[in-house]
């Protein structure tokens, strides 16, 4: 009896595999991705060291410019100005170290990916990147939902001022 059942559930199709196991990617997947991998890291730390810098110039903000205000009297930002402009680049810093952890990380498990061959490796690039995209998504709905509060509130604004 042939077992041609159009209502039968379908069957998984067994990923190629090579003798111990691990993942066999065609070529053509396979290079794409992995010529991605030192672009990762690369980016990674460069997302690392803007976050360093990114500290460090909000508390040099924080205590230079309260510094400077108190100690010569000049007028300018104010100390709370200042303060709130180096908590806000203390806060994008640490809103880097997120991103850039990703990136290095799905990088890191590709190149052992390279290595190994083993398809957890890829599986933890995988969810790194994925992990990465989430979370710029979620930062694009943030910075658009920033940007239409802020056109609503100059438009209020702007109808005050005429008024």
């Amino acid at each position: 009896m042939s077992d041609n059942n159009p209502y039968k559930a379908p069957e998984t199709v067994a990923a190629a595999t090579a003798a111990g196991g691990d993942l066999v990617l065609p070529e053509n997947i396979r290079q794409p991705i992995l010529k991605s991998a030192p672009w990762k890291r690369f980016l990674g730390i460069v997302l690392f060291i803007s976050s360093g810098l990114l500290v460090v110039l909000g508390l040099l903000f924080m205590v230079g410019v309260s510094f400077l205000t108190s100690a010569f009297g000049a007028a300018g930002l104010g100390a709370g100005m200042s303060i709130f402009m180096g908590l806000i680049y203390i806060g994008m810093g640490v809103l880097y170290l997120f991103p850039g952890l990703y990136l290095f990380r799905s990088g890191k498990a590709l190149r052992s990916f390279q290595e190994s061959t083993a398809s957890d490796d890829l599986a933890s690039s995988a969810q790194s990147m994925s992990k990465f995209w989430k979370f710029c998504g979620i930062l694009a709905i943030i910075g658009l939902s920033f940007t239409a509060v802020a056109i609503v509130i100059a438009i209020i604004a702007a109808i005050i001022a005429a008024i």
